[in-house]
This record gives structure tokens, C-alpha cells and sequence, in this order.
């Protein structure tokens, strides 16, 4: 996955309408329980880890591995990186502790590989659904030939979609016939406030709107001022990001948002990365109160010639 293909992905990995009860997923990386006060996160190098939303602080970091997908009655509900196609592992996470418990699986098409790392020649996209019982995964898969020039041969682009969902009082996960639906970020046009702008963006949680407007940056070049509503239209507050658009939801006087990994110049010209981030922001001043470092969702690794 190029930073390119990422940067398009991004605004449809936000998820509404899941509810407290399964935890708001802010894209793919990042599990919010506000009702706890914790965050569950794919850290780096690979682990899950859970953070304090209060400070920002780390409260485990491992042993569990894999990407984090809903928070159920049984635990967190883990997607593992599966050893081969045509299989989804999944485990129950102790939100507490990190440990890992029961294991289960679902069978796929064989030549889906349910990976949500980054890798050079696929993307494999999931968003998650509250149902009764458990949850639904609508999942996306893109597969291409791991090459750097393209020859007579290649199959071009393979594309797999489904549903699978999972029974959490079971730990059961099986392949269901619904069509897989990516949700919709921006409000419908029966649903948008009247009187401002007609690109209006819901948060992850389906609480709050926010639409936008470019601001000039100095460094940056722009940034952009949210202006962030309740569904009944009464305003929030107004804060300025480097982001157009992002996952996000308000918790309590904080903006909670994931950024992507950028590259930036200091007032010495010095070009400094920063990695994706989850980060909180004070909604009276835009000011950063926290941030966490994410698995890097960008494959950094080389490519064939």
C-alpha cells in the first residue's frame, strides 16, 4: 500500500451508528470505549496496546497482537494476522490486561488473505457493523501481481468482498450472505444542517457534524478550521487541524482524531516524519493535550524493478 492509495482510503474508514456498546472504531486502527476512558490502539511493532484517553498514557502494551475491532460482552474482539489465505483468525482480547484468550476463525474465499497490515501488493479493508449478538464485518479485498513492470500475463487487479459475523456469546465467526456496504461519512442531504456548508462530515460515533474551511499555514501551506455541531445543530466548537478530514469524535472537551503519517519542514528547513498518530486535542484551543504513535499504515519496504 502507497501513501497515495492510503490518503484515498482514509476518509472511508470512519464507522457511525456502532454505539458504545461495541466501542466506536476511528478507522482501522483505533478502538474508543469513552464510557471506560480507554482507547485500544495497533501500536507499533506489531501489538495492541490501551490508552488511557484521560492523559494519553499507555495502560498495557501487549502480549496481543493483531488490529482491534469492536469492544463485546466476551472482550476485545482482535482481528489476527492470518498464516495463509482463505482463513480470518480472530481472538478475545482482556481489555484490562492485554492477554490473549479463546480463538476462533472464519473461512474466506481462498485467495483472500485478511491482512490488515501494510503490504506492497494488496488492501484489505474492514468496517465493522453492531448487529444483535455480536457484530458484522464488511470487508474489501484488492489484491495485485508483486511486480514492478507490467507484463501480458498479469490478472490486473483481483477484487473479493463479503460479510463475515461474528457471534460473540459463541465466539463464532461464519461467512454471511448480506452485501458488504461501505458506511457513508458525509450526511445525506435529508440529514445536513441548514445554513452551512453541503459537505458535512459525521463523526465516528454519529454524535456530532463537522464541515470545514481552508485557513493559511505557514508551514503547512493550509490547515483546516472544523466547525463541529451536535446533530441538533447546536455548536461545539471550532478547531483547526492539518487534516481536512479524518477519523474523529468528540470526548467530553476533547477532539479525538487519527492522522496520517506526514513529512513536514521545520522553521530550519530540517524535513521532520511523523508517524499516523491518535491524538487528542483541547476543543477550547486546538491545543495537542496527547498523542499516541499507530502501526504505520504506509508499506515502507522496497518494491521489484
Amino acid at each position: 500500500m502507497n501513501l497515495h492509495r492510503f490518503l484515498l482510503a482514509l476518509p472511508l474508514l470512519l464507522l457511525a451508528s456502532l454505539g458504545h456498546a461495541a466501542g466506536v472504531p476511528l478507522g482501522p486502527a483505533v478502538v474508543v470505549d469513552a464510557g471506560q476512558g480507554l482507547a485500544w490502539i495497533a501500536a507499533p511493532a506489531g501489538r495492541i496496546a490501551a490508552v488511557d484517553l484521560a492523559n494519553g498514557t499507555l495502560r498495557w502494551n501487549g502480549p496481543a497482537q493483531g488490529h482491534p475491532l469492536a469492544r463485546l460482552e466476551p472482550g476485545l474482539l482482535v482481528a489476527l494476522q492470518p498464516d495463509d489465505t482463505g482463513v480470518w483468525p480472530f481472538a478475545w482480547v482482556n481489555p484490562d490486561t492485554g492477554a490473549v484468550g479463546e480463538r476462533f476463525s472464519a473461512s474466506l474465499p481462498a485467495d483472500v488473505l485478511a491482512s490488515l497490515e501494510a503490504l506492497p501488493n494488496q488492501r484489505f479493508e474492514v468496517f465493522v457493523r453492531a448487529v444483535e449478538g455480536g457484530v458484522e464485518l464488511h470487508w474489501f479485498s484488492q489484491r495485485w501481481a508483486f511486480r514492478g513492470a507490467k507484463l501480458e500475463d498479469d490478472e490486473g487487479v483481483i477484487q473479493r468482498e463479503g460479510v463475515v459475523r461474528v457471534e460473540a456469546a459463541a465466539s463464532r465467526a461464519y461467512a454471511d450472505a448480506s452485501r458488504p456496504q461501505r458506511p457513508r461519512i458525509d450526511l445525506a442531504p435529508g440529514e445536513r444542517l441548514a445554513g452551512i456548508s453541503e459537505v458535512q462530515l459525521r463523526a465516528a460515533d454519529d454524535r456530532h457534524v463537522m464541515h470545514r474551511s481552508e485557513v493559511e499555514d505557514a508551514v503547512l501551506g493550509q490547515r483546516w478550521r472544523w466547525q463541529i455541531d451536535e446533530r441538533n445543530g447546536t455548536r461545539v466548537a471550532s478547531v483547526t487541524l492539518a487534516e481536512a478530514a479524518a477519523p474523529w469524535m468528540i470526548n467530553g472537551t476533547q477532539l479525538l482524531w487519527v492522522a496520517r503519517p506526514l513529512l513536514i519542514a521545520n522553521e530550519s528547513g530540517e524535513f521532520i516524519e511523523t508517524p499516523a498518530r491518535l491524538i487528542a486535542v483541547g476543543l477550547a484551543d486546538s491545543e495537542e493535550l496527547w498523542s499516541v504513535a499507530l502501526r504505520d499504515p504506509v508499506f515502507r519496504g522496497s518494491m521489484p524493478p
